[in-house]
């Protein structure tokens, strides 16, 4: 008798659980829809490089450019096209040229951190936006 009740217990935890999970799901927006959107409402010239959340942007059609970059020498020599436009890295691509033994302290300012399910997107839950300073 115990085992039903204590069964039906744990069933209608997990259908609470789930549902506020789903909820959260169905009105936060993810954190690389976040970046994508608040980057299309900037009017002066940028260029935003990403180590995987371009992805995202080229399914949502992003009117901006956004380019994939993985290796600090390939920034460096594309960079050099965009000398009249705000440089902005999202912090996986930063995390990306530390692991390369690059040193960007001094370079970067942090602009926005945006937030969502980590449980859903683990990887990309959380990402901060820098801007790159020469």
């Amino acid at each position: 008798m115990y085992k039903k009740w204590f069964a039906l217990t744990v069933f209608i935890v997990q259908v609470i659980v789930g549902s506020i999970h789903v909820y959260g799901q169905a009105t936060h927006l993810p954190a690389t829809y976040q970046l994508t959107y608040d980057l299309q409402k900037v009017d002066a010239p940028f260029v935003i490089y990403t180590w995987e959340e371009t992805r995202v942007m080229e399914y949502l059609d992003a009117d901006f450019i956004h380019k994939r970059v993985l290796h600090f020498d390939i920034f460096l020599q594309g960079k050099v096209n965009y000398k009249h436009a705000t440089i902005y890295l999202t912090d996986h691509v930063v995390k990306g040229f530390t692991e390369q033994g690059v040193s960007l302290e001094r370079h970067l300012r942090k602009v926005k951190t945006y937030q969502s399910s980590t449980l859903a997107d683990p990887i990309y839950g959380e990402i901060t936006l820098y801007e790159w300073i020469d």
